[in-house]
C-alpha cells in the first residue's frame, strides 16, 4: 500500500510539471510550480525509498519466521518422540553465511528444551562444488564419527542419492541411536526414503506442502500456524502416500 502511495506521489509530480511546463500564466507562478514540484519529487523518491525497503525487510522477517518454525516442528517432535539429549546439526560447509541459522537453533533450542545442540558442517570431498552435487554417504558416516555419544542426527542437508549406504541408516530402526531427521529430502531416491520412514530408519522428514503455497502471505508469529502454512511433517504413521 506504501509503494502504491509513493508511486501515486510521483505521478502528480510528474502531473504539476507538465502543467508548469505549458504554464499556469506568470513567470512566477510557473516558477512556484516548478519549485514545488520538485519539493514533491524529492519527498515522493524518499518516501518511495522507505516503502521499498519496508516491504523488503518484512519479506526477509517473514522468510526467517517460516524457516525458523522447521526448528520449532523439529525440536518439538524430538521432545515428544525421540527424547534426544545430545542433538547435532548436519549444516552446509558455508553455514556461518546463512543469516537464518542463529534464530533456527535458538528457536530449535527453546522446543527441544535444551542447549546441548551441535552444528556441525558436512565436509566433502570437493568442497568447490555445491554440496549436493558432491554429499555421499561415507561424509555423513565421517560426521557420525566424530559426534559418537549423539542421540539425534538433524540434517538440514537433505540425503545424498546413495543415503541406503549410510551407516545411520543401514542400522537404525525404531529405538535405535542416532535417530536421524530430515529437513529437506535430497537426492535420496522418494521410494527408497519413503521405506526408510515407514521401518523407522529414518525417524522423519520435514518437507513443503504438496498444496499450493501462498508465498505472498507473510508468516504469522506464532511457529506452528506458521508451519501449518508450508510444511509437513512426514513420520512412520504419515508416510503412505507422502512422498
Amino acid at each position: 500500500m506504501r509503494i502504491l502511495f509513493g508511486l501515486a506521489m510521483l505521478a502528480a509530480v510528474l502531473g504539476l510539471w507538465l502543467l508548469s511546463r505549458k504554464g499556469f500564466g506568470p513567470l512566477k507562478r510557473k516558477l512556484g510550480a516548478a519549485a514545488l514540484s520538485l519539493l514533491l519529487a524529492v519527498g515522493a523518491a524518499g518516501y518511495l525509498r522507505l516503502a521499498l525497503n519496508s516491504e523488503i525487510s518484512a519479506l526477509q522477517d517473514s522468510e526467517t519466521l517460516y524457516y525458523a518454525s522447521q526448528a520449532d516442528a523439529a525440536g518439538r517432535f524430538i521432545r515428544e518422540k525421540l527424547a534426544g539429549t545430545d542433538i547435532v546439526l548436519i549444516a552446509d560447509p558455508g553455514y556461518r553465511d546463512d543469516l537464518r541459522l542463529p534464530g533456527f537453533r535458538e528457536a530449535f533450542c527453546r522446543a527441544v528444551g535444551h542447549d546441548n545442540v551441535e552444528l556441525a558442517p558436512l565436509e566433502t570431498s570437493n568442497p568447490e562444488l555445491p554440496l549436493y552435487e558432491t554429499m555421499k554417504s561415507d561424509d555423513f558416516d565421517r560426521l557420525q564419527q566424530k559426534f559418537p555419544e549423539a542421540d539425534v542426527f538433524v540434517s538440514l542437508v537433505g540425503l545424498p542419492s546413495d543415503a541406503m549406504r549410510m551407516k545411520m541408516i543401514r542400522q537404525g530402526g525404531p529405538g535405535k541411536k542416532p535417530a536421524l531427521l530430515l529437513i529437506g529430502l535430497g537426492e535420496v531416491p522418494r521410494r527408497q526414503l519413503a521405506e526408510a520412514i515407514r521401518s523407522g530408519r529414518v525417524a522423519g522428514a520435514i518437507t513443503l506442502r504438496t498444496e499450493q503455497i501462498d508465498s505472498d502471505r507473510l508468516a504469522p508469529r506464532n511457529p506452528e500456524e506458521a508451519f501449518a502454512l508450508r510444511y509437513r511433517l512426514i513420520t512412520p504413521e504419515n508416510v503412505a502416500g507422502a512422498l
